[in-house]
């Protein structure tokens, strides 16, 4: 059973999070999100927003655009999907081809992608590697994965978004 946390009072000054993907029904990101907002004291609500369909995506994010977000979260199976409806993309999120945090900025909405830098602090946390200054890893499939040329690169990291942005993400350190 899943408990929703809310915070104590929505207003029109309330900024909106939304979470986009399909699907959504394991996801406890929005109940993790709401109680640090609470915690916090920001006036914020983080809620889950399933797209069953692929063409629901441009009508919701114009949506968006006209309501309080301050931006907006994509998992599966979006995070290269959205991109034609943003204003602005980081450098990483366009080296990876895809986003996953999306925040509105000065009324645009720019994409980020944040999935190479929560791997690599990962590691750096829980293993003790530092990807600092580094082209190649200790790890051989980092190692692999780093050291192929910039075609080879595309073509391995097709199957995984998440290694693609951890390469990006370490070697621009």
């Amino acid at each position: 059973r899943k408990e929703t946390i809310m915070p104590r009072h929505i207003t029109v000054d309330t900024k909106l999070v939304a979470l986009l993907g399909y699907p959504l029904k394991q996801s406890v990101s929005y109940l993790i999100q709401n109680q640090v907002y609470e915690e916090l004291g920001l006036d914020y609500y983080y809620f889950p927003v399933e797209l069953p369909r692929k063409e629901q995506l441009e009508c919701v994010i114009h949506g968006f655009r006209q309501m309080n977000f301050a931006g907006f979260a994509v998992t599966k199976p979006y995070k290269e999907c959205v991109l034609p409806y943003l204003d602005r993309l980081d450098d990483t999120a366009k080296k990876v081809g895809a986003c996953n945090t999306v925040v509105m900025r000065d009324g645009q909405l720019v994409g980020y992608n944040t999935d190479g830098v929560g791997s690599v602090r990962s590691l750096e946390v829980e293993r003790g590697f530092c990807a600092r200054g580094r082209r190649r890893g200790k790890f051989p499939a980092y190692r692999s994965h780093c050291r192929a040329g910039k075609k080879r690169v595309q073509k391995i990291f097709r199957v995984s978004l998440r290694t693609r942005a951890v390469c990006f993400s370490s070697s621009a350190r």
